[in-house]
């Protein structure tokens, strides 16, 4: 597992759990996060949310943002000076329509966010430029922004008629696995990790 400064997973994720989460998605989220997509400017849902919290990835539930650095860059979409962590995006050269910009993605799902620009406010004098449908709000106090926790034993014992598969998409579940746990050792499955919400 990779652990972020801040105690996050940054462990990337799969194609396949990528594929699975992403079908929870809109059409919408979906053309944004996985195919570099911008919604138009001053349509998203978190644009004048002013409520103290954390923006966190769509897709995979990654803290990004944090209110704190939330302000109002008059472009249209939601603009943060900086991410909680500096290591939960990853940023690129996207010289797509034109221009020479610098894309910023989600560092565990690799879901496209929006773009960075040198014009934004102090601290940092950075300007995130997010796209609402990749982000998702969950207000201060309500849920887990807590940093992950090591993988959990789900269950020990024979567990007749349990399918692994069965756990798959319920809501808290992150990884399934099978295995055996072996006395004095870490488990091996199945296994739930914890998401942040």
């Amino acid at each position: 597992m990779t652990l972020s400064a801040a105690g996050y997973d940054l462990t990337p994720l799969d194609a396949d759990r990528i594929e699975v989460l992403a079908r929870s998605l809109t059409a919408e989220q979906r053309r944004i996060t996985r195919s570099a997509g911008t919604e138009a400017p001053f349509c998203g849902g978190l644009l004048d949310r002013k409520e103290p919290g954390v923006y966190a990835c769509i897709l995979c539930g990654l803290p990004l943002y944090g209110d704190a650095a939330k302000f109002d860059s008059g472009s249209g979409w939601p603009s943060f000076h900086s991410a909680i962590d500096p290591a939960h995006v990853q940023e690129s050269t996207d010289t797509t329509h034109g221009m020479v910009r610098t894309e910023i993605r989600c560092a565990r799902c690799d879901s496209h966010l929006g773009h960075v620009f040198d014009d934004g406010p102090p601290p940092t004098g950075r300007r995130h430029c997010l796209n609402s449908a990749a982000l998702r709000f969950v207000a201060a106090g309500v849920g887990g922004t807590t940093p992950a926790a090591p993988p959990a034993g789900f269950a020990r014992g024979y567990f007749a008629g349990v399918e692994a598969s069965e756990l798959v998409g319920r809501e808290g579940v992150v990884d399934v696995g099978t295995g055996t746990f072996d006395e004095g050792e870490p488990p091996s499955s199945p296994v739930v990790r914890r998401p942040w919400l």
